[in-house]
């Protein structure tokens, strides 16, 4: 008899448990269909507001608080548990987004810096005085140096800058002929783009193929 107690006592301690769980299985179920939406509208509202991981944490950290205020006891470490998967995972996502966001920014940041420098050597690529010439050195390093920090960052790969900076070589070359010309009579440009046509040294990097463009330039910007 005291087997027979023992054991109905053990399957009604069982059965109590598993309902026990279930209910708590069933509650939690509910309470987390509607994280899924509130969690989604705060990563959603945090991205459009500048999206800083930071603050996301923090919306998130104030909203499970609200909501574990009124929970039973027992629920609040398993729903925790649960909600903090999903915060990780939310939170993860932000940080991605935002070093991405960071990256692109830095590298359009770069590119413009380069474009500025690139400019501003075209306006005298061709200079006359001591202080010019040394300005000028200046200026085509720190090209240069920002060419080479897009590549070291991986914004542009070692080949893309090649003919990057092939390409400022060759209108480099093109506009300071060009402001050479300005101050030439007709047989002097002639002879200057001959002797450009015919030279044998050429800037490194610069190709033969590369010279002809230059001087179906000149020849073009000599007959306006």
């Amino acid at each position: 008899l005291g087997v027979g107690i023992f054991n109905a006592t053990a399957k009604v301690a069982a059965a109590s448990e598993a309902a026990k769980n279930a209910e708590r299985d069933a509650y939690l179920a509910n309470v987390e269909s509607d994280d899924i939406v509130q969690t989604n509208r705060l990563y959603n509202e945090n991205t459009l507001t500048g999206n800083d991981p930071k603050e996301l944490t923090t919306k998130l950290g104030e909203y499970k608080a609200g909501k574990m205020a009124n929970m039973p006891d027992e629920i609040k470490p398993h729903y925790a548990q649960s909600f903090d998967k999903r915060a990780a995972v939310l939170t993860t996502r932000s940080q991605d987004a935002f070093f991405k966001k960071a990256k692109k920014d830095s590298g359009a940041s770069l590119a413009a810096s380069q474009e500025i420098i690139k400019e501003d050597i075209y306006k005298n690529p061709s200079p006359t005085t001591e202080i010019e010439a040394k300005h000028f050195e200046e200026k085509i390093a720190k090209y240069s140096a920002t060419l080479q920090s897009r590549v070291s960052q991986g914004f542009l790969t070692p080949e893309e800058a090649v003919l990057e900076q092939r390409d400022f070589q060759k209108e480099l070359i093109t506009t300071g002929y060009k402001a050479q010309l300005q101050d030439m009579d007709a047989n002097q440009r002639a002879n200057a783009i001959l002797a450009l046509q015919e030279t044998k040294t050429l800037p490194n990097g610069v190709t033969v193929e590369d010279k002809a463009d230059i001087v179906a330039k000149l020849n073009a910007y000599d007959s306006t």
